[in-house]
This record gives structure tokens, sequence and C-alpha cells, in this order.
């Protein structure tokens, strides 16, 4: 009897500790499919930056594109300006010239008379 009894207790014993041990496996499941979902997420968010990261200089070659062009512009219209300015500056040059040159010859002409 007491054989009987050992024996059955060994077999509830045994038949308790197989969950257990097949627990531990679905453990050991359920980290792996943790890791492999948590390797997926990782590549998401590699795929997600990569396309960030080529938006962000995609806008930045936009941005710097569009600030040489305004670069060139403004230094367009200031050559213009100078060039405006320095005609000026040159009939203005003449016109007192010929003012000089006017009064020049009239004093001429009065001292001779």
């Amino acid at each position: 009897m007491r054989k009987i009894f050992v024996l059955a207790f060994a077999l509830l014993l045994l038949g308790a500790a197989e969950p257990l041990l097949a627990q531990k496996d679905t453990l050991q499941e359920s980290i792996e499919r943790g890791m492999r979902s948590m390797d997926s997420l990782n590549e998401q968010i590699r795929i997600m930056d990569s396309i960030n990261t080529a938006r962000m200089m995609e806008k930045s070659t936009q941005n710097m594109t569009q600030n040489v062009d305004w670069i060139l512009r403004l230094q367009e219209e200031n050559r213009r300006k100078e060039k405006k300015k320095a005609i000026m500056y040159i009939a203005m040059g003449v016109f007192f010239a010929a003012v000089l040159v006017v009064g020049l010859l009239r004093r001429r002409k009065k001292t001779n008379v």
C-alpha cells in the first residue's frame, strides 16, 4: 500500500511538474516572440528614420537652393543700383565740368572787351 501511495504521489508530482516545464517552454517562446517583435519594431524605426532623414535632406537642399537664388537676385539688384549710381555720378561730373568750362569761357570774354 505504501508503495502504491509513493507511486501515486510520484506520478502526481510528475503530472504537476509537466505544466511547469511546459510553461517554461512557453515563457521562452514568449520571450523569443517578444524579441522578434522588438527586432521588427527596431527595423521599422530604422526605416522611418531613414525616410525622415531623406525628407530632411531634401528640405535642406531646397532651402539652400532658395537661399542661393535669393542671394544671387540680391547681388544682381545691388549691381543694378551701383551701376545706376555710377552713371548718375558721371552725368553730374560731366554737367559740372560743362558749367565750369562755360563759366571760364564767359570770364575770358569779359576780360578781352
